[in-house]
């Protein structure tokens, strides 16, 4: 009889653990970045049937970092980003495009720079991201530049502003809201990603085994809801303007104009990437450029199959 019990207590314990994993909060991390605020509202407005756990921080190495180590079960990075981890050996799941850059990813400079021509033997601050190099090896194309002719200053965006004002760099790789600010302390604009015709930058949402398999009617909701939140921000509803605003430390006068230079998701633009495989056919592009970059050590083509796209 004791052996009896003892089976249903671990039975009973087994299954407690199991429901216990199967409903804690999903912990999705991100960075200061626009296409990734409405995740924030819906957390704030109460939007779905559980709570999440939201981890901000302050840049997309960190994200990744914390997606590696399985410290987070989802993720919002850059498409390059999401195929350096595959590289790495990363499981991970595409479940949707969170939005597509037409200009609002950066190159602004000091007054001493007017145009990219003059970037030669000037310090241009990056991020140590695909993101920044992406964007970087594009401008040193469109000015007929090479990695010899300037100076690559590695630091994160929240940085890059204080380093301008030490003359510690002349132009940075940046996105809003750092570029935001930086625009509106005198600086100027030099490239942006509406001229990157080789290598569109697209912002993913990625999973985890546990968020793929466990989490699919959460993970579905959350997307669903993310379609809403983005159609009123684009259509400048004052309370989600007010919380996106708030969180990127924005001032009013901004608010509206957050949305510029970015195609946010909706439900066509995430059936055109993910349900018609448009986003492997993307990286098969970016394997290429990455490599000639130096941002892939080999190709990941082999490794890119169609199981790593989720339809919710």
């Amino acid at each position: 009889m004791m052996k009896v019990w003892k089976t249903l207590l671990l039975i009973s314990a087994l299954l407690l653990m199991s429901c216990s994993d199967k409903t804690r909060p999903l912990k999705i991390g991100t960075n200061n970045w626009i296409g990734y605020e409405s995740l924030y509202v819906i957390d704030k407005l109460n939007m779905l049937d559980e709570p999440l756990t939201l981890i901000r921080q302050s840049n997309a190495t960190d994200v990744m970092s914390l997606f590696e180590q399985g410290k987070i079960d989802v993720a919002c990075l850059t498409l390059d980003e999401a195929m350096i981890l595959i590289e790495k050996g990363v499981e991970l799941h595409f479940v949707s495009v969170m939005d597509v850059s037409n200009g609002a990813d950066q190159v602004l400079a000091s007054e001493q720079v007017e145009s990219i021509t003059q970037l030669k033997d000037k310090r241009i601050g990056v991020e140590t991201t695909a993101l920044g190099r992406l964007v970087l090896s594009s401008l040193l194309d469109h000015a007929n530049l090479t990695l010899e002719d300037v100076e690559i200053v590695n630091s994160t965006v929240d940085k890059h502003f204080e380093m301008v004002q030490k003359n510690e760099i002349d132009a940075a790789v940046t996105f809003p809201p750092f570029s935001d600010h930086m625009l509106n302390q005198g600086m100027h604009k030099l490239f942006d990603s509406s001229q990157m015709d080789d290598a569109p930058i697209i912002d993913v949402m990625v999973v985890n085994r546990y968020a793929k398999d466990s989490r699919k009617e959460t993970l579905s909701q959350l997307i669903n809801s993310l379609y809403k939140v983005n159609n009123r921000l684009l259509n400048k509803d004052p309370e989600v303007l007010k919380i996106v605003g708030t969180n990127l430390n924005l001032p009013p006068a901004e608010w509206p104009e957050m949305t510029t230079g970015v195609q946010l998701a909706n439900k066509e633009l995430n059936n055109t990437y993910i349900n018609r495989y448009k986003l492997e056919a993307t990286m098969l592009i970016l394997d290429e450029v990455m490599l000639n970059n130096g941002l892939l050590n080999q190709s990941i083509t082999e490794k890119v199959d169609t199981s790593m796209f989720v339809r919710l």
